[in-house]
């Protein structure tokens, strides 16, 4: 396993990570604690906007009342990180997709303590492969 802590360049490393995409945290109830530049902007949010919200904000309506929502969170509080294309709604309504990582950030006791989302926004991808579906069929 690679130590990150060994590494001569890690807090390079970890900045060149962070820009490079949409990243925010939230307690393990899925409540806000933070957000970079790049999730704010492709979500046009502000961090005062989403700080101590919850992560259905983000979610189309009713997406947080359905029982696979619930067993995703289970899941990351268990410490079990989720990988996959997810539809989300930006502030003005649109939707935006994303490929995203949830990773579960494990405290000295090896418990969850947060989560932090990675995601890079792929709307554009989603339409264009859409467009090329309609185009063949």
């Amino acid at each position: 396993m690679f130590n990150w802590r060994s590494f001569s360049q890690s807090q390079n490393t970890l900045d060149a990570v962070f820009d490079a995409h949409a990243v925010v945290s939230f307690d393990l109830n899925g409540k806000v604690l933070d957000a970079n530049a790049t999730f704010l902007a492709f979500m046009g949010y502000t961090l005062e906007e989403v700080r101590g919200q919850p992560h259905t904000l983000f979610l189309p309506a009713g997406g947080g009342e359905t029982v696979e929502y619930r067993a995703f969170w289970r899941a990351l509080g268990e410490g079990k990180h989720q990988t996959a294309e997810f539809r989300r709604v930006a502030k003005s309504g649109r939707t935006v997709w994303i490929q995203a990582s949830y990773c579960p950030v494990l405290g000295s006791g090896g418990k969850p303590v947060r989560v932090v989302k990675f995601a890079q926004d792929i709307t554009a991808l989603k339409h264009a492969s859409a467009e090329s579906t309609s185009l063949i069929v």
